[in-house]
């Protein structure tokens, strides 16, 4: 199933082309007859593309067509956008000056735009043979993007009440602040299960008591993943307790704060999904906490119950699944709440039947229960009771049948926005307006009917994950907003797997084995000129974001001069954190940017260049 994701939004991204040949382009450029090539043969296409889209599970030379079809849509896209820039900056200096430079432009430079385009015109011909020969079945398809239909929108479903765990939490809040422990300097409790089996929200229901907060007198929650550094943990925790970002690079620096903020306090923390630890890491993380007042506690929330064995002190909570009742509850609440499906008899029997696979995993009955909210036809209720995915294990990565379904289900336009998320950092929130704003860039929303803003769109999409729960733990501003949210890390989890497969997003240590990528994110120690000439077969990269791993370490100028020359076809570039203090003038070389992120940069003065960007 994991293919199928290299075709999903080539369908957009051609109707986007199509929409950007523009006559005046044509003219401008003396490129009218090869345009009006272009469109006639993209519509053509377009025609197929949706048996095409079908037959690729079955046919591997149909998903080879398909992904070459994207490959052209991108390159097409930048040459377009490359004329839409020039366009405007002609409408910028106004008409006088415009036809000046319009003539000033030499006839080699036109020529060579042209030629890219008979060259596309060239590949796409030989697609469109090909795909004729495999005699897809023509459909018909509108040529803009407005006569597309839009998502369908609901309200925001509430999941603060969960279901099935009244027990475990009081089991844990007794063990947190009974007196048998409280002579004990520093006590770890682990918290083990499967993935998705909701040992998150146990620990966030026992952080938040009422009993706990008023007993510790400092709480803090950091999540920790697969990758275990002492000095991010430790960086974490203060600005956990500070809500301060924590500038600190030195490990004397962090640990004299973090004494500050414990000392002889009696403090809870939360270190959230804890995969693999070195037992002498551990040990020195145990030294730098041994701060605090007595009856200090640590929740370590593991899926391994040998690691839960080496870090912990206390007996180890093991978080079993639920019960059939407790799950139809759960999936019940959603597929049936305001706006959803109708309680009939006929759909509970089909609900408890489908509730019955998902094993008493509370994720999967969340996720289900959304889908079925959307889909509220018994025949759909049914083919999700019968699908062949309940037959799949779960696979290595911990991904549930179930949430493969949801996906396999989820609204074409929408599946490229869920796989683009996994570029974010695991455990981390995700902005929503950053997200909307590179969906935006990226090209990936399409306009509803009635000319919808595209951020109403990029909405409209964020609101649907959510009530999937492929979005969860949404955070609101003073007027109700959502603001921010995660992603579950099995759903994250899904969607890396997914992007990865279809050479979409890669990641940095696979640089050198990986030729093409459309999407990277690289967290580096500083000096990431190693893999320059790893970043040198991305050059039709479309979105990057730059980390430094260790807190002081910076990127410097000439690197980023290197990235801005090479890297051309960027829409997304995110240098957030860099430690950057000056920003090269070659920036300008990103005619395609259409989001730039410097937040957290000590950049005293931008480039006047920068002006040039659109």
């Amino acid at each position: 199933m994991a293919e199928l994701v290299i075709v999903h939004g080539v369908g957009v991204i051609l109707m986007k082309v199509i929409s950007m040949a523009t006559p005046d382009i044509g003219f401008l450029w003396n490129v009218k007859d090869e345009l009006k090539k272009l469109v006639h043969t993209l519509t053509a296409i377009q025609a197929l593309l949706q048996d095409a889209e079908k037959q690729q599970e079955e046919n591997m030379i149909v998903r080879h067509f398909l992904e070459r079809l994207r490959d052209v849509a991108y390159a097409t896209e930048d040459i377009l956008d490359e004329y839409g820039y020039q366009t405007t900056r002609l409408n910028v200096m106004g008409n006088k000056v415009s036809k000046l430079f319009l003539h000033s432009i030499s006839p080699a430079f036109k020529l060579k735009k042209a030629l890219k385009i008979k060259n596309i015109n060239s590949e796409l011909d030989e697609i469109k043979r090909n795909m004729d020969a495999l005699n897809f079945v023509r459909t018909s398809i509108p040529t803009t993007l407005q006569n597309r239909k839009t998502i369908e929108t609901f309200s925001f479903v509430d999941e603060s009440e969960i279901s099935g765990r009244d027990e475990d939490k009081s089991k844990i809040v007794s063990r947190l602040i009974e007196s048998e422990n409280q002579d004990i300097l520093l006590s770890v409790l682990p918290i083990v299960g499967m993935g998705g089996i909701g040992k998150t929200t146990l620990a966030k229901l026992v952080h938040h008591d009422e009993y706990v907060t008023k007993y510790f007198d400092e709480r803090a929650w950091v999540h920790v993943s697969r990758d275990f550094d002492i000095k991010k943990v430790l960086t974490d925790i203060i600005e956990s307790l500070t809500k301060r970002t924590c500038q600190l690079s030195s490990t004397d620096a962090i640990q004299k704060m973090l004494r500050d903020e414990l000392k002889e306090k009696r403090f809870l923390i939360v270190l959230d999904d804890i995969w693999n630890v070195n037992i002498e890491q551990w040990d020195t993380l145990m030294t730098s906490l041994k701060i605090g007042a007595r009856g200090s506690k640590i929740i370590a929330t593991t899926r391994s119950s040998e690691v839960a064995s080496m870090i912990g002190t206390l007996d180890m909570h093991l978080l079993e699944r639920l019960s059939e009742e407790e799950s139809w509850s759960i999936l019940k609440k959603k597929a049936f709440g305001n706006g959803g499906a109708e309680e009939t008899p006929s759909m509970v029997a089909i609900g408890k039947e489908i509730v019955k696979k998902c094993a008493g995993v509370p994720l999967a009955a969340k996720t289900l229960g959304g889908l079925m909210r959307i889909k509220k036809d018994q025949q759909e209720w049914l083919s999700i009771k019968d699908s062949e995915i309940w037959d799949l294990r779960m696979d290595e990565d911990g991904i549930l049948p179930a949430l493969k379904l949801s996906y396999d289900h989820m609204p074409s336009p929408l599946r490229q926005c869920f796989l683009y998320c996994s570029i974010f950092s695991k455990g981390g929130y995700i902005l929503k307006s950053d997200l909307i704003q590179q969906w935006i860039a990226l090209g990936f929303l399409e306009p509803s009917v009635g000319d919808k803003p595209l951020a109403d769109v990029g909405n409209d999409h964020c609101n649907y994950l959510l009530c999937n729960s492929l979005f969860q733990e949404p955070e609101k501003d003073d007027f109700g907003g959502i603001i921010k949210f995660k992603m579950h890390d099995l759903v994250f989890d899904m969607a890396h797997s997914l992007s990865r497969i279809a050479n979409i997003n890669v990641e940095y240590q696979e640089l050198k084995n990986k030729s093409n990528g459309f999407y990277l994110i690289i967290y580096t120690d500083g000096d990431i000129k190693w893999f320059q000439e790893c970043l040198f077969k991305f050059r039709k990269l479309r979105s990057l974001h730059l980390g430094c791993t260790k807190i002081g370490n910076s990127i410097c100028s000439n690197v980023l001069d290197f990235l801005f020359k090479k890297l051309k076809h960027l829409r997304v570039l995110d240098l957030s954190h860099c430690g950057i203090k000056e920003l090269p003038s070659s920036i300008k070389k990103l005619k395609h940017l259409r989001y730039l992120d410097l937040r957290e940069n000590p950049i005293e003065e931008l480039p006047a260049s920068i002006t040039n960007l659109l």
